[in-house]
């Protein structure tokens, strides 16, 4: 008997395809629900199969990361994932640099107040 495979969620009023996965029971008090869910925003069955593998796939490794638990970091690896959101940052806005902006909490919590 073949095993279910994972796939597309076609919501029925909008067309709209989503990623749906049940949270494994080990991990439901970690991440606090128990259902992952995200829109795919494609009403495309092709691209909503490619966005699904690409949902899946980071949604296993985040699992595999909170089976791992915490774990030490060493400068280099510290260094590593700094440079990958730097990297990420920069191209997300190489066209329109003057549109950067940091989240609000980030802003306020970064303000000298004045007594």
């Amino acid at each position: 008997m073949p095993l279910p495979m994972a796939r597309p969620w076609k919501h029925p009023d909008t067309g709209m395809y989503w990623f749906r996965r049940g949270v494994p029971a080990d991990l439901r008090a970690l991440v606090g629900k128990r259902e992952e869910k995200k829109s795919l925003q494609t009403k495309d069955p092709a691209i909503a199969k490619l966005r699904h593998a690409e949902a899946l796939a980071e949604l296993e490794g985040r699992w595999a990361n909170l089976r791992e638990g915490n774990r030490s970091l060493s400068e280099r690896d510290a260094h590593s994932i700094a440079a990958a959101w730097h990297d990420r940052w920069i191209e997300e806005h190489k066209n329109n640099p003057n549109e950067q902006s940091w989240p609000k909490h980030l802003t306020d919590a970064m303000t000298p107040t004045r007594d």
